[in-house]
């Protein structure tokens, strides 16, 4: 993580990348330059962009758990899993990753995860997943603020697994479209 925060903070501005998918692909190719893949590391991750005037937001996807959108109209869940490719620094010869767009609405809450959130387990060992995320995402109310919903998937998790320290990381990110 240390190197793709570097190759992302530092390398970027001046390899004049422009765009999610772009940035992934640079991303990549500078892990495979190094190579990651011989020490069987690789790395996931998630790129986007947001152009405020439409609420229109780019996204590219490497392996990472895709984001969920919120819609705030209805409450229905739509994962942002197009564009999705395998993880940086897996293979030396690679496809040029794609982008996707999806138009974001007033209040609609974008979800950002890592897969120690759906991979959380139980003391009897099954894994949270993604139906008991989605179920807690359409029970919050409209007007739900980004902290609450990160509240109430950290005490979900929390009752879901019991005590003591998750076997993974739990990174969480909630955003809300605000016109």
């Amino acid at each position: 993580m240390a190197i793709l925060r570097t190759i992302v903070h530092d390398e970027v501005d001046l390899s004049r990348v422009v765009g999610p998918a772009a940035l992934l692909d640079h991303a990549d190719e500078r892990l495979c330059a190094l190579g990651v893949a011989s020490r069987g590391w690789f790395v996931t991750a998630f790129s986007g962009s947001l152009n405020t005037a439409p609420g229109q937001f780019n996204y590219s996807c490497a392996g990472h758990p895709s984001p969920l959108v919120v819609r705030a109209r209805n409450q229905t869940i739509t994962p942002l899993a197009g564009a999705n490719a395998l993880p940086l620094g897996v293979l030396d010869e690679r496809p040029t990753r794609t982008e996707e767009t999806v138009m974001l609405e007033r209040g609609d809450l974008i979800l950002f995860y890592s897969d120690g959130i759906t991979e959380a387990r139980s003391p009897t060992g099954e894994f949270f997943g993604t139906g008991r995320l989605d179920c807690l995402l359409r029970e919050l109310p409209k007007d739900a603020t980004p902290s609450m919903a990160v509240h109430a998937i950290e005490q979900a998790i929390q009752r879901f697994a019991g005590v003591g320290a998750p076997s993974d990381d739990q990174t969480l990110l909630v955003v809300r479209w605000r016109e």
